[in-house]
């Protein structure tokens, strides 16, 4: 295992750890951080842990791609506008 792969194997069994879930699960995104989740099990909600981790994921990452987004279409826009070019 690489040593990158046993990190986040580390950083799963600690979210398992710290509230004493059945799982633990660590996703890393392409920046290099790492995001963790560990099993929900209530009455009235149940997760498992992956899915908990990549809903945290989800949330930082969404405003940056919301952002991305509003970018490219006003590049878009900008150049419609200098060659006059309107699409169908």
């Amino acid at each position: 295992m690489s040593p990158e792969d046993e990190k986040l194997l580390t950083l799963a069994r600690a979210a398992r750890g710290r509230i004493g879930a059945a799982q633990g699960a660590a996703v890393r995104d392409e920046m290099g951080r790492n995001y963790t989740g560990a099993t929900v099990d209530l009455a009235s909600l149940r997760l498992g842990a992956l899915d908990v981790a990549i809903a945290h994921l989800t949330v930082v990452l969404t405003p940056r791609l919301m952002r991305l987004r509003r970018m490219v279409i006003g590049e878009v826009e900008r150049r419609r506008q200098q060659t006059g070019f309107e699409a169908d």
